[in-house]
């Protein structure tokens, strides 16, 4: 799967972490519905920089400034949506 995509909108560059690949491979989650997601879905703050985007159940949390900065903002998790109630509660598989 990709792992770096340029340009996101709203996001800029966006690297996705190696944990969030291989869940999102072990869910069954493809390259094109992650990509969809990246680029069409819609966002959700929480706190002041990460970001949840969401698109057909299934969400992606973005750290906007991740530690060491190299460049590109990082994707941690990639997985379904279970149970949401506005944005809050919410309840994935897997962790941060």
């Amino acid at each position: 799967m990709q792992y770096f995509y340029k340009d996101m909108p709203g996001l800029g560059h966006v690297a996705i972490s190696r944990h969030a690949l291989a869940k999102a491979e072990s869910l069954g989650i493809t390259q094109a519905v992650l990509e969809s997601t990246l680029r069409e879905g819609s966002d959700t703050p929480d706190g002041f920089d990460i970001v949840l985007r969401e698109l057909n159940n299934i969400r992606l949390v973005v750290l906007l400034k991740p530690e060491p900065f190299k460049g590109a903002i990082s994707t941690r998790f990639a997985g379904f949506i279970l149970f949401s109630l506005f944005y809050k509660p919410f309840i994935y598989f897997g962790l941060i």
